[in-house]
């Protein structure tokens, strides 16, 4: 099943409160409530289904106009190939009418010549290399045709796919709007329960974070208390150490002669244990998933999305980031605070670069044109509006990319999962 998710964070909410109970006290409300929450779940089950398609279909359309641009070049090649060798065939047609070699047409003008160049009588009166030349131009020209029937197919299916585009795009824009309608009307209706459900959850949380906290003291407050009884223990050692070396004689060693050996100095070594090795430099788990450290948010609420890195792109691409579905004109917010500077042109069409605080860069593209605000941007913050600009003309969405640190891109649909 492909993993699908939507930013409906009340309606999110609004599950939660059916799972604690904190409901309305009258049962047909609670009956009406979960009935408008599982129509939804519906709605995003059917967005979902429907932007899947939608990208099966844009991926095909990529597919389908490299498929067209590299028939064309072979068009184009063949057509110069039959030019090639229409041009030898007319000048061997005009040296062999003009040597005699083409009695049975000699009373054809030149154009005439020309146009019976392919024809079997001419081919029984040329030499076997003419006949080689225009065994090659008849060859070369079914090749075209061919080519240009093959050509034809593809212009077909690609007026197919793009209205299968158009259709599922309408379908899954028109999904997403009813749910988002439906979230909001769900939002008013149930507003007293929702707020108050807010209230009992803000104060578990912090109840549970005292909790924490006072764990933590209390096991902070042990471990001071274990040091102190091991120092304690260690200067009661030394100091009886010390006090049974104050009532030993040390003989000192004699040599062979009686005479008093001086004591041999060892050079001091490292106590076992604190060597200056270095350790292990710690990093990110290659392959893992890259989430967020920081504060985050999502950069498109209310979208439609799925896992697609990696699928193929025009012109043998893979795709680097994560499409975002939504209605043309929805506002795009900042995941983190930073600075805002946008790009226009090329496949992104409208495209921003956010550089965050948190070190990253986030990259935006397909967006409205005139609508990217550049400059300091907080979390949270729209600062743009979504589109299909670029090569995303009738499929409105944001595609959406992380660079952490600034280098290569990673796949973002861990974290826009987990935030949106």
């Amino acid at each position: 099943m492909t993993n699908l998710r939507r930013s409906f964070r009340s309606v999110a909410v609004v599950l939660a409160v059916v799972l604690l109970g904190a409901l309305p006290a009258d049962a047909g409300t609670k009956e009406d409530f979960e009935a408008a929450q599982a129509q939804v779940a519906a709605l995003r089950d059917e967005a979902a289904a429907a932007n899947q398609r939608v990208q099966d279909a844009y991926a095909r359309r990529d597919e389908l106009q490299d498929q067209v641009d590299a028939l064309k070049a072979d068009i184009a090649a063949t057509q110069q190939r039959v030019d090639e060798l229409q041009d030898r065939a007319d000048e061997r047609a005009v040296t062999a009418y003009v040597s005699g070699a083409l009695s049975g047409v000699a009373a054809l003008d030149v154009d005439s010549i020309m146009d019976s160049a392919r024809r079997t009588t001419l081919l029984g009166n040329l030499a076997s290399d003419d006949a080689n030349v225009l065994d090659a131009l008849t060859v070369a020209n079914d090749d075209r045709e061919a080519q240009e029937r093959a050509l034809e197919a593809l212009e077909r299916e690609q007026v197919d796919i793009a209205a299968t585009l158009e259709t599922e795009v309408a379908d899954a824009l028109a999904a997403l709007v009813e749910a988002q309608a439906l979230e909001a009307e769900i939002e008013q209706k149930y507003e007293a329960e929702l707020a108050a459900y807010r209230a009992a959850v803000e104060k578990r949380l912090r109840e549970e974070e005292a909790k924490r906290a006072a764990e933590a003291a209390a096991r902070e407050q042990a471990r001071r208390a274990a040091q102190r009884a091991e120092r304690q223990r260690l200067a009661d050692e030394k100091a009886a150490s010390d006090a049974t070396s104050t009532t030993t004689t040390t003989v000192p060693p004699t040599g062979p002669d009686g005479s008093t050996v001086p004591p041999t100095t060892v050079p001091a070594g490292p106590t076992p244990g604190t060597g200056t090795g270095g350790g292990s430099a710690t990093g990110t788990t290659t392959g893992g998933d890259w989430l967020p450290t920081t504060a985050w948010s999502c950069p498109q609420p209310g979208s439609a999305f799925f896992n697609s890195w990696g699928a193929p792109r025009s012109g043998g691409r893979r795709h680097q980031g994560v499409d975002l579905m939504i209605p043309e004109g929805s506002v795009v917010i900042a995941v983190v605070g930073g600075s805002v500077s946008h790009r226009n042109g090329g496949l992104a069409g409208v495209g921003a670069w956010l550089n965050g605080d948190d070190g990253n860069t986030y990259f935006y593209a397909h967006l409205l044109e005139d609508s990217v605000t550049d400059g300091r941007v907080e979390r949270g913050a729209a600062f743009a509006k979504s589109s299909d600009s670029g090569n995303a003309r009738g499929v409105p969405h944001t595609h959406f990319e992380i660079h952490p640190g600034g280098g290569k891109p990673v796949n973002p649909h861990p974290a826009v999962a987990a935030y949106c």
